[in-house]
């Protein structure tokens, strides 16, 4: 176990990118703090996290996060038809929907669709993404029934700093992206912008038969001051504005695109009364919004609010112990072209958390208790049991509840046909329970993790026909289905001579309880391999996704076939500052889909020359 400060030393050269890719070290060093809301190594999380870096980023030949994530253990992508449209990502099974997202620390996403819209999200502005699997409404409530995913954008360094890159690649696709860091006496600033055009493909087959585009103005900035030694204050923004072209199943020969809108503002102020005691608060606000469109007339508009305030303690507790415990204040807010029943609804929650080291034995336990005008109040907890049986070998058994309030569609959507389509306000939230258990290895050659979770979801919410028997019947949402996903990751790191080289393995039951049939879109089997090595200054990085086969409908009767795809990265350091870089994706041109009838990215090339201050 390490101490507060040893914790701190490691985020500093983390959030730099310069941290050790030797398999042991990054399996006892690399740091998450989303998973218990502070600093903690990996291991000391006793769940299942998964850290990128910004290392990671600029090797990975991905262009959006969904590619940059697809494969990693317990984690399926669903694909909508190229960048820019609303593709799905699956953890451990879950609906998208059962994923939290945050950036920086704030909640993003749409309270009506019930998704955040990753695919607006530029890789340029992040410095690094932390997932963790498993449920965390115990620390942040709603929605975290199948993980958290969290983006930290890149923020002000303590030194001056310029970077800038220019990529051009297949469908027309060019990627321009700039940004510098700056201190001034106890200020520091940065600001990073991030432009991106790309013609696209067809994305639905047998529609109109057309190149769906898409084009993002992405920028991102943050001050943080430090006033004295004991306190500080951050202010940081990021806003996303966008054009989307897409096609729809129910409208055909008709051009349709969405401006869509994306933005995060948050300010917070760090206070540390004493060496053992951190205290911040939070404000923050979130923005979707979404404009539809026609054939260049307005079809619909949609727009959501987020707003957070937050005060948040962390108690150090000899040498690896902490409590955690906080007041948080939820709003959200709908404003659109089709009328609901309500616009906003408001949460009030408590939550706490202790970790403990006692011999052989980490123990975490938490607890939070929301409260939603409307509802009945929800209590949500976890508790975690880590041995360190040896050096190189622990065990980790965890039980943790979470749920996902209704979405502004499923509560108060009115039917602006009058034909009976509303939403229901007498839904009650989704509710889940998981047990999981962790065997996870550290040796000279390497490290391993294995394990095995159990999920029950109870109160699922589904659309359904008020009359099954009338095909023109109005359709309601209710509390009716209940699932059951069980699955096995397997994740190894080892270095061979000089190449490094990670195997990640995932195998996901996810099933509706009643039918025993697969829920939709989800991959039973997955795998990806990784591999990469540097040749003094040039450097090589292939990736392997190999996913089985899913079904495109509830009665498992369209299956959609699996697949496998190769990437491939060549970067070359020109001197201190310069770089070039070569990067190839589905290098041997697989045709597949992974949502039915909708279309995925060919091969595709793409060459850059990047700019870096050191």
């Amino acid at each position: 176990m390490i101490e507060k400060k040893r914790i701190g030393q490691l985020l500093l050269p983390m959030a730099l990118g310069l941290v050790s890719i030797d398999a042991v070290a990054e399996r006892l060093e690399t740091v998450n703090v989303t998973a218990n809301r502070i600093a903690r190594t990996a291991d000391q999380t006793l769940a299942s996290v998964e850290v990128i870096t910004r290392e990671d980023i600029e090797r990975s030949p991905a262009k959006n996060i969904y590619e940059l994530v697809a494969g990693l253990p317990g984690i399926d992508v669903a694909t909508s038809g190229g960048y820019g449209k609303a593709d799905s990502l699956y953890v451990r099974g879950n609906k998208t929907g059962h994923l939290l997202v945050l950036v920086d620390g704030v909640r993003v996403g749409s309270a009506t669709l019930g998704r955040a819209a990753l695919e607006q999200f530029s890789l340029s502005q992040i410095e690094r993404i932390e997932i963790v699997r498993g449920p965390r409404s115990h620390l942040y409530g709603s929605e975290a029934i199948g993980g958290v995913l969290q983006i930290f954008t890149k923020q002000a360094n303590k030194k001056s700093e310029v970077n800038a890159e220019v990529s051009v690649g297949s469908h027309k696709t060019k990627e321009t992206s700039i940004g510098f860091s700056d201190k001034i006496g106890a200020t520091s600033v940065g600001l990073h912008i991030n432009r991106f055009e790309t013609d696209g493909i067809n994305a639905l087959d047998d529609n109109n038969p057309d190149r769906d585009g898409y084009d993002s103005l992405s920028i991102s900035g943050s001050i943080h001051h430090q006033f004295a030694k004991v306190l500080a204050l951050k202010l940081s923004g990021i806003q996303v504005e966008a054009t989307n072209e897409y096609d729809s199943p129910w409208v055909k020969d008709s051009a349709i695109y969405a401006d869509l809108k994306q933005q995060v503002l948050d300010g917070r102020l760090s206070y540390s009364p004493t060496e053992s005691w951190d205290m911040v608060l939070v404000l923050s606000e979130s923005r979707d919004e979404s404009e539809a469109f026609k054939d260049g007339v307005s079809a619909s508009l949609f727009e959501t609010k987020r707003s957070q305030a937050l005060l948040q303690n962390d108690l150090y507790v000899g040498e690896s112990g902490s409590v955690t415990f906080g007041i948080e204040l939820l709003k959200d807010e709908v404003s659109s072209s089709t009328e609901f029943q309500k616009n906003e609804r408001v949460t009030r929650a408590l939550f706490a958390q202790n970790q403990t080291e006692v011999g052989l034995f980490d123990f975490v336990l938490g607890a939070r208790r929301d409260e939603t005008k409307g509802f009945d109040g929800h209590t949500t907890g976890n508790i975690a049991v880590g041995a360190n049986w040896n050096q190189s070998f622990r065990t980790v058994i965890s039980y943790g509840t979470a749920y996902k309030q209704p979405t502004f569609n499923d509560l108060y959507y009115i039917d602006p046909w009058g034909a009976g389509s509303d939403g229901n306000p007498d839904l009650k939230p989704e509710k889940s329970k998981s047990r999981e258990i962790a065997f996870i290895g550290t040796h000279g050659w390497g490290a391993w993790d294995l394990r095995a979770y159990h999920t029950i979801i109870d109160d699922l919410i589904a659309w359904e026909a008020v009359d099954p028997n009338d095909p023109w019947s109005a359709w309601r949402p209710r509390n009716v289905d209940e699932a059951e996903i069980k699955g096995l990751e397997l994740k190894v790191t080892t270095r061979l001579v000089d190449w490094r080289l990670t195997s990640s393995f995932s195998l996901t039951d996810a099933r509706d309880k009643e039918s025993d049939k697969l829920l939709i879109n989800r991959a039973r089997e997955s795998g990806r391999f990784d591999i990469y090595r540097s040749f003094g200054a040039t450097s090589v990085n292939a990736s392997w996704l190999i996913q089985g086969d899913r079904y495109g409908d509830a009665e498992n009767k369209n299956k959609v076939k699996g697949y496998a795809t190769v990437d491939f990265g060549l970067t070359h350091q020109l001197d201190k500052t310069w770089k070039i870089k070569a990067k190839a994706k589905n290098l041997f041109d697989k045709k597949y889909q992974t949502i039915d009838n909708y279309n995925t990215m060919g091969r595709e090339i793409f060459l850059s020359v990047a700019y870096q201050t050191k």
